[in-house]
């Protein structure tokens, strides 16, 4: 108890009890041990009856004793458990000055909820990534290289066109 005091900010009120069962428990333990020499005498007197009416009467007796016994013998056992087990009630509050101004707005949980966001945002940006270099990527290559080598050949028969054209222009021609 005193080292959960000793956490706490302030402690308001302390109360602390409990409950002797010393006495109770004694005298359960006399109570027991009367019963069991009643029992003992019970079959004793059982052994020297010689009428049916007699042994009849003590056994009920015995039987009555032996109920009477297990009793106590569980109360002696759930006291003896009891006193081992001790409760501890907490009430905890607080501390007022940790707590948002307003109810409405908690700075903590608007910053979970942009890391969240961030997370997110990051997550599906990676995804995204992973999609395109796999799926996209290839064919955009591919598509670019072929357009390449197309704009490449037809550069290539345009200059080799007005290189022809230009060689003609400048070829002697027939006299006139």
């Amino acid at each position: 108890m005193d080292r959960l005091a000793d956490m706490a900010v302030q402690v308001t009120s302390r109360t602390e009890s409990g409950q002797d069962v010393t006495e109770e428990y004694a005298d359960i333990e006399t109570r027991l041990e009367s019963l069991e020499a009643a029992r003992e005498r019970l079959l004793e007197i059982m052994q020297e009856t010689r009428t049916t009416k007699d042994l009849l009467e003590a056994e009920r007796q015995l039987t009555e004793r032996e109920t009477q016994i297990e009793s106590l013998k569980g109360r002696m056992q759930y006291l003896a458990q009891s006193a081992q087990l001790a409760g501890i009630r907490i009430e905890l509050q607080p501390y007022i000055l940790s707590q948002p101004v307003s109810a409405h707005w908690r700075p903590a949980e608007a910053v979970r909820q942009a890391v969240e966001t961030l997370m997110d945002s990051l997550q599906s940006f990676g995804d995204f990534l992973i999609f395109f270099v796999i799926a996209v990527l290839p064919w955009a290559v591919a598509l670019g290289l072929a357009v390449y080598g197309i704009v490449r050949f037809v550069l290539w028969r345009v200059r080799a066109g007005r290189e022809k054209r230009a060689a003609g222009g400048q070829r002697p021609g027939p006299a006139a």
